[in-house]
């Protein structure tokens, strides 16, 4: 009671908010902006499968196209591996242009799930050999593109074995065979090994870049 007679009446203070629960909340919502803003399609996740074995791929090809370039300890191009050059840089440019068709494809791609996703699922667990795997199936649901796509594998690596491992333009006439066999001769014995092992491992993800194309072609065509 007050100097009047009047009783006070207790003024409640207003209610504060936790502030415990308002900076949990707050960190839940900055999270799910970010899983929202990092979410891929299933689409580009294929995509970027392809897209890493071509970037591999084109790394081995810029490898063996240097070794053309750097012939005879020299940059430059004459005659004889003027082919040679102009053949591997169109093998680099197969490997360039169709994964970058593919990526753009899967960015704008609304299909739903292919009803092969677990028959691929199980090859995951064989890296190596998982494309070698795959090939009846796509045998079986894009018979024809699976054969022009590894057709196209095969004589792509025929084009980047017979020009890097051959002297001479075949063009010319020059004997592929009696050249494959000269290429590790005493003049060619110190550059015989790096060229050797550049084309296998060209070749090895070019056979696995031929997989993950076809792969995300089939699953594409079987999406519901």
């Amino acid at each position: 009671m007050n100097a009047a007679g009047n009783y006070n009446t207790p003024v409640e203070d207003a209610p504060l908010g936790d502030p415990v629960n308002e900076d949990n909340k707050e960190m839940e919502h900055l999270q799910d902006s970010k899983v929202t803003e990092m979410t891929f399609t299933q689409w580009e996740l294929v995509a970027k499968d392809v897209i890493t074995v071509a970037f591999n791929y084109l790394l081995s090809m810029c490898l063996i196209i240097y070794q053309i370039i750097r012939s005879n300890n020299t940059f430059s191009l004459d005659s004889d591996n003027m082919v040679a050059f102009i053949t591997t840089v169109s093998c680099f440019g197969y490997g360039f242009i169709l994964p970058t068709v593919i990526y753009i494809h899967s960015t704008r791609n609304l299909s739903g799930d292919s009803a092969l996703k677990g028959v691929y699922s199980w090859t995951e667990w064989l890296p190596i050999i998982k494309n070698f795997l795959q090939i009846p199936v796509s045998l079986k649901h894009a018979c024809v593109v699976t054969i022009l796509m590894w057709a196209g594998f095969v004589v792509i690596s025929f084009l980047v074995l017979i020009t890097t491992l051959t002297t001479k333009s075949i063009v010319d006439g020059a004997d592929a065979a009696d050249e494959i066999r000269n290429v590790c001769d005493e003049k060619n014995a110190q550059q015989c090994g790096t060229i050797i092992f550049s084309n296998c491992i060209a070749l090895f993800h070019l056979f696995c870049l031929t997989g993950e194309m076809l792969r995300y072609y089939v699953l594409n065509k079987t999406a519901m």
